[in-house]
């Protein structure tokens, strides 16, 4: 016992020792280069200022303990729930929580820190589990170096994807405890932690150790233990966990299943992954760090093919961990496990810091046996490497000096030597060191290379592609040039820059909750879905589950409706300004435009459409239905007429080489172009394009061989094709751009092989802006080689008419007056001359109260995704106030458990006095 407690210190200090010295060689690079460590797209547009906020939240919270809980932020688009945009990035996340320690101007320098430290704790919780075996120090530090430089966490794009691996290794040495008979009082906050941490990565966590107690119970304690006895002191702990969380866990689920992820098709709709994912599981498993398709992130150090094999050779004797790696490489090649895994939506193998425990687990053993190894063994191994080896070659295009797998496959080569000086020094006694200590310096090298050349210039250069350091907070003041900072107005706005497409870049999009720009874009992985299906409705060309509005495709009435009164403007974009905003302030590089008709936040509207009734209307006339009156599910007949705010017509066009509604592109015609028969028609009106029923079939794989081979086909280019194209998948996603001489728009439909934003859709309403000269033609461009079909293409125009200022006048008139609002509540004054609803750009939840003249009244969801009330005639003081859902009920619950876990904590020392109290009698 002694030996093992020394074992483990030991390990833990070679660990450290290592972990410094090969982060030294991985991360250097950040340091002296001063590269930041916050990735490009979702760690500069969503992780970092996540962060940020969350320190704000902290310190606001420690100078004022006692202040309201704020539940509402009106700083990120067009308001959003704290909790559920937070719980994902952090908002229960304790290592986040350590960034209070760092000054403002090393927030940086402290994201990158907390990363390495998760990786760090990775590491150590891996030791702490292997405490059951009694393997040597060396062998539980190659471990924890092993897991904690495995790609999942190399790839620190997101920094809370590490906590998982932190964990795991916790959950299920609470597990094995509850099997030694041991106690798990603390297997409760465990669990409570697990739920507040990460909802997403709880749900993975929970399959994982469930499949685990049973793996444990059925193949090994199924004789030994009481099923049930187990299963409920293990059960009771875990609810009491469960409950003990719900005060943060209970809003993030409510807010999960309300967002707009929640209806997705059950693994896109794939049976199976296209040839080419299964080709590069084999390269992904010991090569450079890399995003292999679906989100699996896998390199390892290479000792790992061997480490599986001796697994395979010893199911009989490692009966658990045999299972659980069949049962991992299972939900890896199919998209149904991945799906099952990741909330029965998309086949996202996120779920992959599983896998590198259970491979760490094989490496472990593998390294305390290698000593025995045997002469058949070594036949096994050594064919295996060959095999690889030729796989490699096939799958590389018949290079082995492909740079970036050839340190992958020296170390490969390197531990095979190894394997074969065991067997060695097992019948000769050659050698006077320890091989598993060079096995270990091996593993330690290995992993420094890998994550060297990921980083590095010389290899992949990712941290080169990344910002210069202490850029990021800066950037964010300026990021308009200072323009935001020109804005003084002390009434409720909102602002946007010009949209730049279904492509618009995201990177800055969440940084305006630190200015307090209030734009209506936001990109959050858990967004309201009242919003999305609102934007969705209008055809909001730039609609994405993670930043449903954006902005709004530049549509005048879409950006009045939501109050952008602010318009931010490149240089460059001055001539595309949507109608009615007008030039206020201009620098050298940007200028700000404001507008006089952007509507209230709150205001009275008395003319109702049934929803049936607003069904029947086109895209154009439901957002222009948005200023004349309102539409709720309660509705059954339209009160109101609908009028005509703008004039619409149908203008006549052509469309080049073009027959049957089909368009093809090949690498020899990529454009097509729209010739417009009246340019004139066109000028000083909004123009949309709009396409119904489009639908593409990419290339096959001999549509692709007979478009190369319209030319003549060196040799060469006839074998790279082949060897590119064989295994290939085409996908079914696509881009086409439509230019203007004013405006390029785009439409972008996500392969159903994209995880995160596969989304399909075939009806688009495209903005081509407002053109002050005449429009004589549209350039179609695509890069997406296939065939193109679609039921119908129109060209729209749209010129606003004296109705439409006059109806936004009248509204603005009777909007809520005398304003106040704070993040957890809005209120003002209206006088209603008749009944009518009050009605809001708030988008709609279940957590709104809402107060007339201190009364509490029925919300409602109106105008598809928004707040209203209904008013009677007369005047009114009216109180929108907002909580969490789920958070009241969900901090009794949490109360509820953590004094049941008192409870039981007490329940031995009130036994043990009862013992003493009755053994004093009977003396």
């Amino acid at each position: 016992m002694n030996s093992n407690k020394n074992s483990n210190k030991r390990g833990i200090y070679l660990y450290t020792l290592a972990f410094i010295a090969i982060s030294m060689v991985v991360f250097s690079v950040f340091y002296l280069r001063n590269f930041s460590f916050v990735a490009q797209f979702d760690g500069v547009g969503q992780h970092y200022p996540m962060l940020v906020e969350l320190r704000n939240i902290i310190i606001d919270r420690l100078k004022d303990p006692f202040a309201p809980i704020n539940f509402w932020t009106w700083q990120l688009g067009i308001g959003s729930d704290v909790i559920h945009s937070m719980s994902y990035y952090g908002l229960g996340d304790v290592i986040s929580y350590l960034i209070v320690l760092f000054p403002e101007q090393y927030l940086e320098f402290g994201y990158g820190f907390l990363m390495i430290l998760r990786m760090y704790l990775a590491g150590m919780t891996m030791i702490f589990y292997l405490k059951k075996y009694e393997y040597s120090s060396v062998v539980k530090a190659a471990s924890g170096v092993f897991y904690a430089f495995c790609g999942t966490l190399l790839m620190f794009v997101h920094p809370f994807f590490a906590n998982p691996l932190i964990l795991l290794p916790l959950l299920l040495k609470s597990i094995d405890r509850v099997f030694e008979g041991k106690s798990i009082k603390s297997f409760a906050w465990l669990v409570a932690y697990t739920f507040i941490n990460n909802f997403y990565f709880a749900y993975m966590l929970v399959i994982m150790v469930i499949f685990y107690f049973f793996l444990n119970y059925i193949l090994i304690f199924k004789q030994k233990v009481n099923f049930w006895n187990i299963f409920i002191k293990l059960g009771v702990n875990s609810v009491m966990g469960a409950m003990i969380s719900c005060v943060l866990f209970l809003p993030s689920v409510i807010g999960t299943l309300n967002s707009t992820r929640a209806e997705r098709p059950f693994a896109n709709g794939i049976v199976f992954y296209p040839l080419d994912y299964y080709l590069k599981l084999l390269k992904g498993f010991i090569g450079p760090v890399n995003h292999l398709p679906y989100s699996t992130k896998l390199s390892f150090a290479s000792i790992v093919i061997f480490a599986v094999v001796f697994t395979f050779l010893n199911r009989k004797k490692y009966r658990v961990l045999f299972a659980s790696l069949v049962s991992s490489l299972i939900i890896l090649v199919l998209p149904y496990g991945a799906a099952l895994m990741n909330g029965f939506t998309s086949p996202a193998n996120r779920w992959a810091f599983g896998l590198a425990f259970v491979l760490t687990i094989c490496v472990a053993h593998f390294l305390n046996e290698i000593k025995d190894v045997t002469i058949k063994e070594i036949k096994i191994y050594t064919t295996t490497y060959l095999v690889f080896l030729a796989l490699h070659w096939v799958h590389a295009g018949y290079n082995v000096y492909s740079l970036n797998m050839m340190w992958p496959l020296v170390f490969l080569t390197i531990n095979l030597i190894l394997i074969v000086f065991c067997y060695i020094q097992r019948k000769e006694k050659l050698f006077s060191i320890n091989l598993v200590t060079l096995f270990f310096l091996i593993i330690c090298l290995n992993v420094a290379v890998t994550g060297n050349y990921y980083f590095s210039n010389k290899g992949d250069g990712v941290a080169s592609n990344r910002r210069q350091g202490n850029t990021i907070s800066e950037s964010i003041e300026d990021q308009y040039y200072g323009l935001n900072k020109m804005i003084n107005d002390e009434s409720f706005y909102r602002t946007s820059p010009l949209a730049k497409g279904a492509t618009y870049n995201l990177e800055e999009v969440n940084n305006s909750m630190l200015r307090n720009n209030r734009e209506v874009a936001s990109y959050l992985s858990v967004q309201n879905k009242n919003i999305g299906q609102f934007s969705r409705e209008m055809k909001n060309n730039q609609f994405t589950m993670t930043n449903p509005l954006k902005q709004l495709d530049d549509r005048t009435v879409l950006m009045n409706y939501l109050g952008v009164k602010y318009l931010f403007v490149e240089e460059s974009e001055g001539d595309r300004v949507p109608f009615l905003y007008e030039k206020d302030i201009e620098n050298p590089k940007a200028s700000l435009y404001s507008t006089d008709y952007a509507l209230p936040i709150a205001f009275m509207n008395y003319n109702e459409i049934s929803q049936e009734s607003y069904e029947e209307l086109s895209a154009n006339q439901k957002e222009d239905y948005l200023i004349q009156g309102i539409v709720t599910d309660r509705t059954k007949d339209s009160s109101s007429e609908i009028q005509n705010i703008a004039e619409y017509e149908n203008i006549d066009f052509n469309i080049s080489d073009i027959t049957d509604n089909k368009l093809e592109i090949s690498n020899d015609k990529k454009q097509y172009r729209i010739t417009i028969k009246r340019p004139e028609d066109l000028v000083d009106r909004e123009v949309y394009l709009k396409i119904k029923g489009l639908k593409y079939i990419p290339y096959s794989f001999t549509e692709r061989w007979e478009d190369v081979k319209k030319n003549r086909v060196p040799r060469r280019t006839t074998y790279d094709f082949f060897k590119n194209n064989i295994g290939a998948h085409y996908s079914d996603g696509y881009e086409i751009s439509f230019t203007t001489d004013q405006k390029k728009n785009t439409i972008k439909q996500y392969t159903k092989y994209d995880p995160s934003s596969y989304d399909p859709q075939e009806d688009f309403l495209i903005n081509l802006g407002i053109h002050r000269e005449e429009l004589s033609s549209i350039l179609i461009e695509s890069n997406s080689l296939g065939f193109y079909t679609f039921e119908s293409i129109e060209l729209i125009s749209k010129s606003f008419n004296e109705e439409y200022e006059t109806q936004i006048r009248q509204l603005q008139d009777q909007s809520l007056k005398q304003i106040k609002f704070s993040n957890n509540q809005l209120e003002g004054n209206i006088q209603n001359n008749q009944d009518g609803y009050l009605v809001t750009s708030i988008p709609y939840s279940s957590g709104w109260e809402i107060y007339v003249n201190d009364e509490l009244v029925e919300s409602e969801k109106a105008n598809i995704g928004f707040l209203s009330v209904y008013l009677e005639e007369g005047s009114h003081q009216v109180k929108f106030v907002y909580h969490s859902p789920g958070f009241k009920i969900g901090l009794i619950i949490s109360i509820i458990g953590i004094l049941f876990w008192v409870l039981l904590l007490l329940k031995p020392i009130t036994n043990r006095k009862k013992t003493v109290a009755e053994g004093d009698s009977r003396k």
